[in-house]
């Protein structure tokens, strides 16, 4: 399943009723700003549970997770979506397992240039300031490289593709920003040449 993830709701979520050390059917108040597919993580009190489904106001959930133990919980304790090391490592392998056969490269905080004639997958981690990836100065027609963001770091900082002497879309830079693509974790380009240069998909 696909990592998922959630802000803090701004109308808190709470238990709808006491749990067991071992239910794994959790009663919610309300479910509606959690995602209703794939994996993600809450904290009840001192217990991170991985969520593996939702359905309305009900998790589905695996136990006692990354060090911590299951444990009881009364009605309406808080439910919090949480950001986990468990969380993140399963992020890279959605992203990996989506690049396929592609060379990837972990680029923590630092400027990234690409291989010439390399379909390449870059991913950006622990921003402090805003960096670059600058595409291959000698691509080939059909190279695809996909830049992405890997631990929410686009919330603070932009990510810009560099054309490396080559268009983008018709332009020399792409600007990757928590507001223009803050959906779109991962941002896939393939040079097609031409006036046009790389192609954003």
């Amino acid at each position: 399943m696909t990592e998922q993830f959630a802000n803090e709701p701004v109308v808190p979520i709470h238990l709808a009723a006491g749990i067991d050390n071992a239910q794994t059917a959790i009663p919610l108040d309300s479910g509606a700003a959690l995602p209703a597919t794939g994996t993600y993580r809450v904290l009840v009190e001192n217990e991170i549970m991985k969520v593996t489904a939702r359905a309305v106001n009900t998790l589905t959930v695996v136990r006692g997770q990354e060090g911590t133990a299951a444990a009881a919980h009364a009605g309406g304790v808080e439910v919090d979506p949480i950001l986990t090391a468990a969380a993140l490592a399963q992020f890279k392998a959605d992203i990996l397992a989506a690049a396929g056969s592609d060379t990837v490269v972990f680029a923590a905080d630092a400027d990234n240039t690409v291989a010439d004639g390399v379909s390449t997958t870059v991913i950006f981690t622990g921003l402090t300031a805003n960096r670059t990836n600058h595409l291959a100065v000698n691509p080939t027609v059909g190279q695809i490289v996909k830049t992405g963001d890997g631990d929410g770091s686009l919330a603070a900082h932009s990510i810009t593709i560099d054309g490396n002497g080559h268009n983008i879309d018709g332009a020399g830079t792409y600007v990757m920003t928590s507001v223009q693509d803050g959906a779109r974790a991962v941002i896939t380009a393939e040079y097609v040449g031409g006036s046009v240069g790389w192609k954003i998909l």
